[in-house]
């Protein structure tokens, strides 16, 4: 969203077949290409999706002058079409990306069952040429992981580095004039009729249905039903109240968790804990690991008070992440911020941000208004603190930027009789549900819905939204069926106990590179021991068949006596291949096991993944335990075995080697976290 934080962790949110979906030929403005992105396991590209590239103006008031190309993707529906018009997908940003984000989100949501998706990489953006990317904000954000700036600092840093980039694009001959929501919903239309669809659907989200507002303005003959999914009425300045959102989402936060017995019972005063926390980290900042998921290099990073503040509001981006936040806050309270980085390390790396068309959008937008003189005297002081002059900065960013702004009509109300469906969340961070009533104001023909517990956006993260944008999709004469909301009307917090911790996954959402070494040692080590599935049965088999020796083999009477063995270690001895049999198993059970559930998660975007598993798999983790004990009773039966004189040198050699490896296995999963998630 329309969004400006002082930190260096800003997030901007997001959040050659033929078209089947569309009876028509493609225009000419429309070229067929492979697809630019990585479509999903489940989908067949050129059956199920099929990508090319729209060409359109630089300036639409001048078709004659330089062109850009935009990539475009067309979803075809996976069950019962329940309405021929296609349904544009609008990412919000400006700068997100459709195709980086949608596509996975769309895989296991209804809408992709029932409707055909379009999905337009705007202009700008990631794939779509030129992408407006600001390779200098990489560079300042590794140059500043690890310092402590003040907000002052930050701003004028962030100024600096935003501005070479923009002097970089302008260098390039690219007009930056031409990125703003006029010219981006004039891309839509001329999608739509390239395409050659009649009338269509669309559906924004956060800056998308801004854009989706500004294209019912221009072209409302060409559209059937809109969907706005965390709403930015034009008419508002986002970047000098957004101090305002930011307060009311964490006293929201806080009255939730006071309200809930559980939480309340399990994170008491979690609002005076949250925000010592950030004071300690403020007077003794702490320094943290943060991985870059695209590369998978791993660097130091400086967390403070801003910093950690920074992070939480952040995570109120996704309602997933919503539940795990007071168990993170008290975790910090405590020393332990390894779920925490995990979450820094997905919004302080994110290549996919087109700044670039970030600022051009925004500058144009009237964002760059002098800031509204605003009452901060009920805002939390840590708070209108670290916001202290963000608004001004960005004014200065944008004078720097010298876009022209948009006409007045841009920021007028948009009035429509059309249906429109808005939907909130009451835990929105940056569009609260107070935007979409303002927008519902001059929207005739308009039905409101807010999740309690919804963080930015709505759409694709739960089953209760995508069920109700169905139904108004199927008839957007009448309200939909919204009764299941009133299962989100209250936050299920994780008490301590809900979760079992695997710092590991987080680690590995991440692609940490640090983890293929004791992985791949892990690896070797058990198909060593995999082994003894096979030989020790082996063994056992052939010597049960094979003719006893002790009777043909006369006793040397000169031989020294052999040791004997307690009485527990010679019957102990008899269960040392079973014990070896046994331990060879539980690793590739519980790996298998642990697998699967890690790849449940993450393809349903369950946020607790970044953490974990669910107490319900809790007796799962009794594996690594059992298997510390068989591999220290091997470790005996070693000892034992060694001073037989039933044990031939090679089964000793053998068992040894067995037993090495078990306990080796032991010292890697200490290493990655996985031997004692049972007690976390």
């Amino acid at each position: 969203m329309l969004n400006f934080l002082s930190s260096a962790f800003l997030l901007v949110a997001l959040l050659a077949a033929p078209f089947v979906t569309n009876p028509a030929v493609p225009g000419p403005d429309f070229q067929p290409a492979p697809c630019m992105f990585q479509v999903p396991a489940t989908l067949t590209e050129g059956t199920d999706v099929s990508c090319g590239y729209l060409t359109v103006p630089s300036d639409h008031d001048q078709p004659d002058g330089p062109k850009l190309k935009l990539a475009v993707a067309v979803f075809k529906h996976q069950g019962t079409l329940l309405h021929p018009e296609p349904l544009f997908i609008l990412q919000g940003g400006p700068g997100g990306s459709t195709l980086d984000v949608h596509p996975s989100l769309a895989q296991n949501s209804a809408l992709l069952k029932h409707f055909d998706l379009v999905m337009l990489e705007q202009r700008g953006t990631l794939h779509s040429e030129p992408a407006l990317t600001c390779s200098e904000v990489d560079q300042y954000i590794l140059d500043t992981l690890n310092v402590d700036l003040s907000p002052a600092d930050s701003n004028r840093q962030w100024t600096e580095t935003l501005l070479k980039c923009h002097d970089r694009l302008a260098a390039q001959g690219i007009q930056l004039a031409d990125f703003n929501s006029v010219q981006n919903a004039k891309d839509i239309e001329t999608l739509r009729v390239a395409l050659g669809y009649g009338k269509i659907d669309v559906y924004g989200v956060s800056y998308g249905t801004m854009l989706a507002l500004d294209y019912m303005r221009l072209f409302p003959d060409s559209i059937r039903a809109v969907v706005l999914d965390g709403v930015v009425p034009p008419q508002t300045n986002f970047i000098s109240t957004n101090v305002l959102s930011q307060d009311r989402v964490f006293k929201a936060f806080f009255q939730a968790c006071a309200e809930s017995p559980e939480c309340s019972r399990d994170y008491p005063d979690l609002q005076k804990v949250f925000f010592q926390v950030v004071d300690d980290l403020d007077k003794k900042p702490v320094h943290v690991t943060l991985t870059d998921q695209q590369t998978g290099q791993s660097y130091p990073a400086l967390l403070n008070g801003e910093s950690f503040y920074s992070g939480v509001y952040q995570a109120f981006y996704q309602s997933g992440f919503i539940p795990g936040l007071p168990r993170a806050i008290y975790r910090a309270r405590a020393g332990d911020f390894d779920g925490f980085a995990t979450v820094m390390s997905f919004f302080t790396f994110d290549h996919t941000v087109s700044y670039g068309m970030y600022y051009s959008v925004s500058c144009a937008d009237k964002q760059a208004d002098p800031p509204a003189s605003l009452d901060l005297s009920k805002v939390f002081p840590k708070i209108a603190e670290y916001d202290q002059g963000s608004a001004a900065a960005f004014q200065a960013l944008c004078k720097g930027w010298n876009v022209p702004s948009l006409d007045a009509v841009a920021e007028q109300p948009v009035q429509s009789d059309l249906p429109v469906l808005l939907l909130s969340g009451g835990l929105d961070p940056v569009t609260p549900p107070a935007n979409a009533a303002q927008a519902a104001e001059t929207l005739s023909h308009s039905f409101s819905f807010t999740f309690p517990t919804g963080g930015h956006s709505q759409a694709f993260n739960n089953t209760c939204a995508d069920g109700i944008i169905q139904d108004f999709l199927q008839n957007p004469s009448q309200a939909p069926n919204s009764s299941c909301i009133a299962d989100y009307n209250k936050v299920q917090f994780w008490s301590p106990t809900s979760v079992v911790p695997v710092g590991m996954f987080g680690r590995v959402l991440t692609l940490d590179r640090s983890l293929l070494s004791p992985a791949g040692l892990l690896g070797l080590f058990s198909l060593f021991m995999l082994s003894a599935l096979l030989l020790i049965p082996l063994v056992w088999f052939v010597k049960l068949f094979r003719p006893s020796r002790k009777a043909t083999i006369p006793a040397d009477p000169y031989a020294e006596p052999s040791p004997r063995l307690g009485s527990l270690s010679a019957l102990s001895l008899r269960f040392a291949g079973l014990a070896a049999v046994l331990n060879s198993l539980i690793l590739p059970v519980f790996w298998g096991v642990l697998t699967v559930l890690f790849v449940n998660l993450s393809l349903k975007n369950d946020m607790m993944v970044v953490w974990g598993v669910s107490n319900a798999w809790r007796p799962l983790f009794l594996l690594p335990l059992l298997f510390l004990l068989l591999s220290l009773f091997m470790l005996w039966e070693c000892f034992s075995g060694w001073r037989s004189t039933d044990w031939s040198i090679w089964r000793k050699l053998y068992y040894s080697l067995v037993t090495v490896c078990a306990l080796a296995c032991v010292v890697v999963m200490v290493i990655l976290g996985a031997m004692f998630p049972l007690f976390g």
